[in-house]
Parts: structure tokens; C-alpha cells; sequence
């Protein structure tokens, strides 16, 4: 299942399987509070939509490319809050085929009942509330603050790596020496040493990168970095 790809890495060999594109699920709509949106719609649009109708809750969301299916199986946001804060219900298809109407799933840090498991996602309902214009601006301000600190380069995926508990992960891979580390055509940005640049064509380079700080910080800190990065095929 892909929406946008925006955390997929996929080997330079190919997938050898059937991809089932959510994109052109786009549609939604407003009732009253409550934003209902298809799977494929890109985040950037229902958070512009919100922002229109004076209404708070997506604003920490500002900047992560992607579509609102993919947001929630991942749990995406920031130390301001996450997808999984507002979600009502998550319509989906299960594997049997069976189309079913969840409340109240189960969210955690990057994750969510859903990420791992063989389900079509299809719609997603938001419960938003109302805010002044002002009360929005600055909730955009900090997390539009939050993105300067962070490599802007176009190919990249964002976080790599999810934060260990009460760590960041980007402070041990500086530790660990490899911030600005450099791999044929992919980097570990020096700017955030979370974040890995992609200057080449090969996912496999970008594998290895992925590996070497995983082996390194393992050897120094005695601690496994899980990717955010869905890794598929590998």
C-alpha cells in the first residue's frame, strides 16, 4: 500500500509485488468541527483547509509532506503533537476484504495499531476545534520554527531514526561521529544528524548509511535506533 512514499525505501532492485496506489483518494469535507478526509488527501491541503475555517489541531503538522493515510499509520508530528491526537475514526479494509469502522484506534510514538499490517486505509475523521486566527498563527509559528533547525534539502526523509525514550537520536549519532558522514552520493546531514541526504539514485547506499549508524551507535551505547523509515524489500 503507498500513498505519497514520503518514509519508504524501497530496494535498488525493485519490489517484487503488487503496489496498491491510495493517491488519488483525495476528497474532503467539513462537518461542523469535524474534518473527514480520503486516505490520499496531502496533508498540506486539509491543514490549509482547517486554517480557512478557523479551526486548531493540525497545525503541528506543518511541513511533513505526505498524504493523511500514511500520517496516521505512522503517527507523524512533532514534540507539538502528533496525527494520532485528533483522530475520531479510521475507515479501512482489512485483508479478509472486510470493510471496517474503527474509534478510538490505537496510537503510539511513530506508530499505530495499523503500521505493519495488511489493511487498505480509506478515510479518516479529524476532530478540530474552533480557534482564533491568532491562536492558530502562533501554533504554525512554532512548528514552522521547529523546520528551521532542519536540513531543507529536497531528498531526504525527514527523522531517520525514531527517538529512544527519553534520548535523542540524533545527539547519539553526533556522539557516535557520524554527523556529516558521507557515503558515495548520501550523507548524514550536518545540520541534524538525524536526517539523511540523498545526492545519488540508489536506495541501497542509503540501506547501508542506515546500518553503519545503527552498528556504531549500537557498539558505543548499547542502543538499537529503530527506523521511522519504512524499510520494504531489504
Amino acid at each position: 500500500m503507498l500513498g505519497n512514499g514520503s518514509k519508504v525505501l524501497i530496494p535498488d532492485r525493485g519490489f517484487d509485488g503488487v503496489v496498491i496506489y491510495t493517491g488519488r483518494l483525495k476528497g474532503s469535507f467539513l462537518e461542523g468541527n469535524i474534518l473527514i478526509a480520503e486516505s490520499g488527501s496531502p496533508i498540506g491541503e486539509l491543514i490549509s483547509i482547517s486554517i480557512k475555517h478557523n479551526l486548531s489541531g493540525l497545525e503541528s503538522l506543518v511541513g511533513i509532506p505526505g498524504s493523511i493515510g500514511g500520517a496516521v499509520i505512522m503517527n507523524a508530528g512533532t514534540r507539538y503533537g502528533s496525527i494520532g491526537d485528533i483522530v475520531e475514526t479510521v475507515e479501512f479494509i482489512n485483508s479478509e476484504g472486510t470493510y471496517i469502522v474503527k474509534s478510538s484506534p490505537y496510537f503510539e510514538y511513530r506508530g499505530s495499531e495499523f503500521r505493519g499490517e495488511r489493511v487498505v486505509l480509506t478515510r479518516v475523521t479529524l476532530r478540530l476545534k474552533g480557534a482564533s486566527s491568532d491562536e492558530i498563527r502562533e501554533k504554525l509559528s512554532l512548528a514552522v520554527l521547529l523546520r528551521k533547525n532542519q536540513p531543507k534539502y529536497p531528498r531526504q526523509f525527514g527523522s531517520t531514526f525514531k527517538n529512544p525514550p527519553s534520548m535523542s537520536a540524533g545527539r547519539l549519532i553526533e556522539e557516535a561521529g557520524l554527523k556529516g558522514f558521507t557515503y558515495r552520493n548520501v550523507q548524514v546531514s550536518p545540520v541534524h544528524a538525524n536526517f539523511i541526504l540523498n545526492f545519488g539514485n540508489s536506495a541501497d547506499d542509503i540501506y547501508y548509511v542506515i546500518n553503519t549508524i545503527q552498528d556504531r551507535v549500537y557498539r558505543l551505547f548499547d542502543i538499537k535506533l529503530e527506523p521511522e523509515v519504512n524499510l520494504i524489500g531489504f
